[in-house]
Formats: C-alpha cells, sequence, structure tokens
C-alpha cells in the first residue's frame, strides 16, 4: 500500500510539474476552455508516467501548445510520444534542425552520406529508426519531390524567408531529399525545440545553386 501511494504521489507530481511548465507558454488570448475534455485526459493519463526534466519540457510544450490552438497536436500524437524514450526524442530534435517551410514543414536530408548530417548522427541508421518511430517517411533510393511549384517560391527557415528561381512560369518540382514527416511528425517539430544551424542552411544554398536562392524582401 505504501509503495502504492508513492507511486501514485509521484504521477500526480509529474503532472503538476508539466502543467507548471506549460503555464509561461499560454499566450493571453489562448482558450484553454476549449481544449477536448477527451485530449485532456488523454494526455494526463500518458503524461503522468513522465518524471525526466526533459521529456517534461516537451510535454508541456505541447499541452501549451493545444491551449493556444485546440487541435494543433492530435490524440494519436500524445500517444506516439508516450511510446518515446529520452533518445528518440533528441534524435528527433536533432533531426528538426533540417526542416524548412515549404508551403508545409519539410526535412531537407539531401545526401543520407554527406557529413553535415553525420556529423550530428543523423544517418541511414537513424534514419530507419526515426522511420520505426512513426516520425517520418524515408526513401534513400527515389526520394522525394515537391510538386506544381511557381517560378519563384518562398521557403522558410526559421521563420527567416528565402526566394528560390525555378526553371518553369509554372508547376515546377523540387527535389526535396530522401525524408518527409508524418502527420505526428508535423506537430512535434512544432515544439521539438530544436534550433537553426547556419552552416546547414549555406550547405543547402550551395546544392540548390542552380535554384538561385537568396533573402526575400
Amino acid at each position: 500500500a505504501q509503495r502504492w501511494l508513492t507511486e501514485e504521489a509521484q504521477k500526480q507530481q509529474n503532472i503538476e510539474d508539466i502543467t507548471r511548465k506549460a503555464l509561461p507558454n499560454i499566450a493571453d488570448n489562448a482558450r484553454p476552455e476549449n481544449m477536448e475534455k477527451d485530449w485532456i485526459t488523454n494526455f494526463f493519463d500518458k503524461g503522468r508516467l513522465v518524471s525526466d526534466q526533459e521529456m517534461q519540457d516537451l510535454w508541456s510544450r505541447i499541452l501549451a501548445g493545444e491551449a493556444n490552438r485546440p487541435g494543433s497536436c492530435s490524440r494519436r500524437t500524445v500517444n506516439l510520444l508516450s511510446s518515446m524514450d529520452k533518445r528518440d526524442a533528441e534524435l528527433f530534435k536533432t533531426f528538426c534542425a533540417f526542416v524548412w517551410d515549404l508551403g508545409g514543414l519539410m526535412p531537407l536530408i539531401l545526401d543520407v552520406q554527406a557529413s553535415i548530417y553525420n556529423d550530428v548522427g543523423i544517418n541511414f541508421n537513424s534514419l530507419q529508426h526515426l522511420e520505426l518511430v512513426g516520425l517520418i517517411k524515408f526513401d534513400n533510393l527515389a526520394g522525394y519531390q515537391r510538386l506544381g511549384l511557381p517560378q519563384e517560391p518562398i521557403i522558410g527557415y526559421y521563420s527567416k524567408p528565402y526566394r528560390l528561381k525555378l526553371p518553369l512560369a509554372e508547376k515546377n518540382s523540387l527535389p526535396i531529399g530522401k525524408a518527409l514527416l508524418t502527420t505526428p511528425g508535423m506537430e512535434l517539430a512544432l515544439v521539438a525545440g530544436s534550433s537553426p544551424n547556419l552552416t546547414y542552411r549555406d550547405y543547402v544554398f550551395e546544392q540548390w545553386k542552380a535554384y538561385n536562392p537568396a533573402p526575400a524582401e
């Protein structure tokens, strides 16, 4: 009985810690009363088992994001997050430094063997692992393309806009590398806590020099 009480007290403490950490990130105009009760119940049912501080930080950002914009994080994503360990979360955080906005969040893993990725642990094996976890789709052979782009699309890297110049007046295709985010991956990428890598940004621009990348005015 004493052990059960101790475990339940720890679970309650985990819930309180996650909630406390979420509060500073909740916007003044947030409407947490619009959050679905079933979502909240499921979130805390899973989150009460999370005692690691860094993982609690991630869970708190999910909670704050949902309070700020109800419906931004699905129950499926919460359930996937509950199955991830700290190493998975750290690997995905590293991966998210390679995510751009091309009309939606998209990772640009242009060459799986390039040192810009391998030096931080993003390689064939780790990409396969992220696919197994359910965060990305990985195709090292054919890769993926962004279709239907205008001649001068605007792309973003950590809120900084850049302009490309593609060859056709419309309906251009753009190779975007070997990986795509799944829907849960997109939702978690928004709160993963990653930071921009300007050396990597310049690497992408060098690979895309035929498209004349430049800051958008």
